[in-house]
């Protein structure tokens, strides 16, 4: 349904999920079609030899480690590891080696965008507080959502002491709310958005046997000042260039996008409202209908051709382009630039080259998943992830090379350019494709006990 479409998760998941390119531009040859069209399995990756990794030693992690049991986190510079172990009834925090303190439960450790210092949320004794660089904070009742600014210098997360929630933000504690569900920094910084609720539902008897639920009330609170009140209200996402802000709300029973404060047109249903990248264009999900429920993107106000159901919508990097997914009689397509790409059982989130000529995205049919690079087909695993913000797959800053991860069983591989590398067992927190401008590709991966740097030089492959 169009609410679970809409779902962005606040916190980071390990993951595991699956890379494949297919460079079909010469070096000086025209650009491709990025229409999704042709036939289904039209066009098919050839075989490839195997992917040539160098893998370098970060750590060896202790026997008391189990990958699927616990995460570890790798810092952004990948000169710095983290990670939890049981020790009897206690958990400890692990870094760079080093055991900390010994809490009742430790959640997943986050390493500051600077690589400088970890954040996590712990419990001891019943209370629940913030580890913010070692140092615990105030003890609450209940703490989570814990978050860092990408300048690295602020944190943000929710406390409750008895039935009052409070956003702490760069340590001070904020006015009580009956919830504080979210808080997100904008990307220069300088601005926090959170979610609070203002009032409680409240059940209401109308007569004998007759009770009807008054909607309490949610708002949220930018820079310590409260906006507008309504029943209800969605993920709020600033614009790149962090002066515009964005959201869902409802009043009664219909939801509209808030953009610059400005109330859109009522629907059913609406999605998560997303901005393009230049923060000009603007693009969401709305629902509407009677008995049947008909799906659409609106984009800069302008409703699309309705489906059953839609994805979350994306803009190209030079901001001219949008793409989707969306179903029909239970059959899944690619949606770019309004053109529908050949149907599948299901498709993921597509994914545009950064010179925004090319297209990628998994598609499953069947029980096998593979991944669709300009109309062309890969290899297929039990498993493709794909994820709407840029994860994977993921192009090379010269959008010559695609890069993501699959599996097959248990093993997890690493493919680029349709070469498979070896197997490994995981990936850890936090952990993203990085390139440099020589042309090398590095990314953290996990086999049995060694947390490992694997190196791919893309300037040796040769392509197809």
């Amino acid at each position: 349904m169009l609410q679970r479409r809409f779902l962005v998760p606040v916190s980071l998941l390990l993951f595991l999920g699956l890379v494949f390119l297919r460079d079909l531009l010469g070096a000086d040859g025209p650009a491709r079609d990025l229409l999704p069209g042709g036939n289904p399995g039209a066009g098919k990756l050839p075989d490839a030899p195997p992917l040539e990794v160098t893998e370098v030693l970060l750590v060896k992690l202790p026997p008391e480690f189990k990958l699927g049991q616990g995460v570890i986190s790798v810092s952004p510079d990948e000169k710095r590891y983290a990670y939890v172990v049981q020790r009897g009834e206690k958990q400890a925090v692990v870094i760079d080696g080093v055991a900390g303190v010994q809490y009742r439960h430790v959640g997943t450790i986050q390493f500051s965008p600077d690589s400088k210092y970890t954040v996590y949320l712990a419990t001891h004794g019943g209370n629940g507080f913030a580890v913010i660089d070692g140092v615990e904070g105030p003890q609450y009742d209940d703490v989570g959502n814990i978050e860092i600014s990408a300048n690295s210098r602020r944190t943000g997360y929710s406390a409750r002491r008895g039935n009052k929630h409070f956003a702490v933000i760069d340590g001070i504690e904020g006015p009580p709310y009956e919830d504080v569900e979210r808080i997100v920094f904008s990307p220069d910084s300088k601005h926090v958005a959170c979610g609070v609720r203002l009032s409680k539902d409240v059940l209401v008897l109308e007569g004998p046997g007759v009770a009807s639920v008054r909607s309490g009330k949610m708002s949220f609170v930018i820079d310590g000042v409260e906006l507008p009140p309504y029943d209800r209200v969605g993920y709020p996402n600033f614009s790149p260039d962090s002066k515009r802000l964005a959201y869902a709300a409802s009043r009664t029973d219909k939801w509209f996008a808030v953009i610059d404060g400005v109330e859109g047109p009522p629907y059913d249903e609406v999605g998560p409202p997303a901005f393009s990248p230049d923060s000009k264009r603007m693009a969401y999900t709305a629902k509407r209908g009677d008995r049947e429920f008909v799906e659409f993107v609106v984009t800069d106000g302008v409703e699309g051709k309705p489906y059953d159901e839609v994805g979350q919508a994306s803009f190209s990097p030079d901001s001219k382009r949008t793409g989707y997914r969306a179903k029909r009689d239970n059959r899944e397509f690619a949606v770019i630039d309004g053109i529908e790409g050949p149907p599948y059982d299901e498709v993921g989130y597509p994914a545009f080259s950064p010179d925004s000529k090319r297209l990628a995205y998994a598609a499953r049919r069947a029980d096998k998943w593979f991944v669709v690079i300009d109309s062309v087909e890969g290899p297929t695993y039990d498993r493709v992830f794909n994820y709407p913000w840029g994860t994977m797959p993921c192009f090379s800053p010269d959008s010559k090379h695609v890069v993501y991860r699959g599996l097959t069983g248990k093993e997890s591989f690493l493919i680029v350019d349709g070469r498979q590398s070896p197997s490994y067992d995981g990936a850890p927190f936090g952990n993203s494709l990085k390139f440099d401008d020589k042309g090398l590709l590095r990314i953290a991966l996990v086999r049995g006990s060694k947390l490992l740097r694997v190196e791919v030089d893309l300037t040796k492959l040769r392509r197809n």
